[in-house]
């Protein structure tokens, strides 16, 4: 998880949490709380919270390191697991 890039899931103006399916939760700064603190992190990657497109997804860390969401849908009213 050290190895895993965050910066993708940062909100510019809002602080994130994300849980995964082993149960920890990871809580990203935002951009803005980052820079006030002079921590280096990759901004360009970073996208405005939308409390209209904010999902909650279950995430997970590939075996490439790479960070994999679990997302649900529903079909015919039914909710059906996509990974």
């Amino acid at each position: 998880m050290d190895k895993a890039d965050f910066d993708s899931y940062r909100y510019i103006n809002k602080t994130r949490k994300i849980t995964f399916k082993s149960g920890v939760v990871i809580e990203l700064l935002s951009v803005n709380e980052l820079k006030e603190k002079n921590i280096y992190f990759d901004a360009s990657k970073a996208s405005i919270y939308n409390s209209k497109t904010e999902t909650n997804h279950i995430y997970h860390i590939g075996n490439k390191v790479q960070i994999l969401a679990r997302v649900e849908t529903k079909l015919n009213g039914k909710r059906d697991k996509v990974k």
